[in-house]
């Protein structure tokens, strides 16, 4: 695979290190190939890119949202039948859904 193609797959595809203590960058088990990323990692990225918050929709999130990296990551999670759940739909009761939308 091309050095461009390996960076975009991990953009698409990376997932978060299970919890906020564990830090660096970590073979993702479910997906041979890709990593999982961890706080300091999300923290650098937005350092170098003057970000505050970064938002991303790829994870299936139980509880509709979750905050990563001291709040500076939000994975929102919204699907209509995902592996026989029922429809999960974040927007009618996530506060900050409700804010940007």
């Amino acid at each position: 695979m091309e050095a461009g193609s390996i960076v975009l797959m991990d953009l698409l595809w990376s997932n978060l290190i299970e919890n906020d203590s564990v830090e660096g960058l970590r073979p993702n088990a479910p997906s041979p190939g890709l990593v999982t990323f961890g706080p300091d990692r999300v923290m650098e990225f937005c350092n170098n890119n003057d970000l505050q918050l970064i938002v991303r929709e790829h994870e299936c999130v139980m509880d509709r949202f979750e905050r990563f990296a001291q709040g500076h990551l939000i994975t929102f999670f919204s699907a209509t039948d995902y592996c026989g759940y029922p429809r999960i739909d974040f927007l009618p009761s996530c506060p900050i859904a409700a804010r940007t939308w």
